[in-house]
Order: C-alpha cells, then structure tokens, then sequence
C-alpha cells in the first residue's frame, strides 16, 4: 500500500522562537542597489555553538480588522508582487502551545481576497478600524 505524502506547497507554521535564538540587529542590506530590509539572528547548533542566520523581509503583516469575520486570518498582508500571505493563531492539540498557521496563495485582481479562497469586492464607503498589534496580540 503507498503512503500519502502531505502536501506543503504555500503553507507553514511559525513557532515560538527556541531559548538560543536572539535577534543581533536589524537595519538595510543594499545589494546591486536594492536596499533590503534584513535582520541577524543568533542561534545555537546541538553542540551549542553560536551561529548566525541573516534574513531578509518578503512581506508585511497586518492584523485582521475589528469587526472582521472571526474565521478570516489574524494577520495578512503582501508576499512579493502578485502573493498573499495569511496567519491564523491555532494551538497545538492536547497543549497550550501557540503557533502560527500560515497559507500563501496569488493576489486576485482588483479584489480583497479572505484566503478562504472567496474573493470579496472591495469596500471603499467606510474603512474598519485594524486592531493594534502589541505583544499580546501575537501568542507567543
């Protein structure tokens, strides 16, 4: 009998970040001209010795509106140029443990997509008020 392989494509998960890893600095990497948003973040091997990841911005994250529909993300926002990227809080099964389950999926023209796959036609009458993102508001 063949095992079902689970499909990943435009989904991730973002956990709470380990003890040993530590942002060291955040500020602009131009490259060839292009200034890039980036940040160093120092972590550890099994051995526990110290390495750094450099990262780079692929996006920007809003908080769901105030009054939204509750199944629609918690946050959302531009992946690229012609992505979306949304994040819904869920906590793992038999745990208190937090995280962020994420899905990317294209833009759809001229439209607000909910990334439950149905487009909405924009609203320009009355913008809603975004809630504020604090420390409480992301869960871990």
């Amino acid at each position: 009998m063949e095992e079902k392989q689970y499909d990943d494509t435009d989904k991730g998960v973002l956990w709470k970040p380990r003890k040993d890893q530590t942002m060291r600095g955040v500020g602009k990497i131009n490259n060839n001209g292009i200034d890039t948003d980036s940040i160093l973040v120092r972590q550890e091997n099994m051995q526990g010795e110290a390495y750094y990841g450099l990262y780079q911005k692929v996006g920007t994250m809003y908080p769901r509106e105030e009054g939204a529909n509750e199944n629609a993300p918690n946050f959302s926002g531009p992946f690229g140029d012609k992505r979306r990227v949304a994040m819904w809080i869920n906590t793992k099964p038999n745990s208190e443990e937090t995280y962020l389950k994420i899905q990317v999926q294209d833009k759809q023209d001229n439209n607000i997509v909910d990334m439950s796959g149905e487009p909405q036609v924009e609203d320009q009458s009355e913008t809603p008020q975004k809630e504020e993102i604090n420390e409480e508001t992301i869960p871990f």
